[in-house]
């Protein structure tokens, strides 16, 4: 049993480091669009990608589904190169077309890992379950384990891997969801948006992996403020979204105002000092998600205009 045991562990540690990089592609692109539309794509941010890509080239659980994403990833480097030449509203649009269907394609590897290793998992709980049926304790266990695994699995698909803050399409989710049910009910729902201010300088004086540590932290330290309904989720490269049910605009906004004081005032260590601006909005009657996030979101470009480290709504 202990060697089982240690198997199974062995397995679920291996697929969750295969899904962990799978999710680094997931949100590493939409990160590349974000800065490409700045003008500050590094080559190391291409290099990283197309690194975890090449790990999983021949890789005998995934078949063609990689080819086909490196297609993507080529489509939308090309469309990086042209825009940066002759940057339109037409290129603009099709960077996020592209980029949405190398997530959409990323995540279905990421969802295949899943089930991958839960069928694993299900052929480990047979053999065993042949021998020990008899023994209580042990289907106890089995029970248990393929909860933890499912649980794993379940949570490592729904959040981003480096801030443990939920992804962008279980925010999409949960807002869909949220929305509905304000609707329904006639109940308030408010949407933050914050972004981290001159975090490319962060990473230009600091690196990237001191860039990363700041988003892990701030995630942290974003999660300390927030009530148990309300959902922190990576949007974006290092932008946030905070969904706030029962929250009205005055509410969001005092909401706001305390989630930028307190990471003006902590101490990231290596860096110093980081600021965010945060963008607020209510959803009014009638009004899509859609809707809700683009007013957040000019709340959070007129917090920026207006010298960043500061919230709107």
């Amino acid at each position: 049993m202990g060697h089982w045991a240690n198997r199974t562990s062995t397995i679920v540690q291996q697929d969750a480091q295969i899904i962990n990089e799978l999710g680094k592609i997931r949100g590493g692109a939409q990160r590349l669009v974000h800065f490409a539309l700045a003008g500050e794509a590094g080559e190391q941010m291409y290099a990283e990608i197309e690194a975890i890509m090449a790990s999983f080239r021949d890789h005998p659980q995934f078949g063609n589904q990689v080819s086909v994403l490196e297609d993507a990833w080529r489509e939308l480097k090309q469309t990086i190169l042209a825009y940066q030449a002759e940057p339109t509203l037409e290129g603009h649009h099709e960077l996020f077309q592209i980029a949405e269907r190398l997530w959409i394609l990323s995540n279905e590897l990421v969802l295949a890992a899943q089930r991958h290793a839960e069928s694993k998992v299900h052929n480990y709980n047979y053999i065993v379950a042949s021998f020990v049926v008899c023994i209580i304790l042990i289907g106890a266990l089995l029970v248990w384990l393929k909860q933890y695994v499912h649980d794993s699995l379940e949570y490592l698909a729904s959040h981003d891997s480096l801030t443990r803050a939920a992804n962008r399409h279980f925010f999409h989710e949960r807002m869909r969801t949220a929305r509905f049910q304000a609707a329904r009910e006639n109940r308030p729902l408010s949407l933050l948006l914050m972004d981290i201010d001159h975090f490319k300088a962060v990473n230009d004086k600091f690196g990237h992996s001191a860039g990363d540590r700041v988003l892990e932290q701030l995630s942290v330290v974003i999660k300390g403020h927030l009530a148990e309904d309300q959902v922190l989720a990576r949007v974006g490269g290092e932008e946030f979204a905070v969904i706030a049910p029962e929250l009205r605009l005055a509410e969001g906004l005092r909401l706001a105002e305390r989630l930028r004081k307190a990471v003006e005032e902590t101490n990231f260590p290596g860096v110093g000092s980081v600021t965010i601006s945060v963008g607020v909005a209510e959803l009014q009657p009638g009004e899509s998600e859609d809707g809700l996030y683009r007013r957040a979101d000019a709340a959070l470009y007129c917090a920026k205009a207006g010298g960043r480290n500061q919230t709107a709504g």
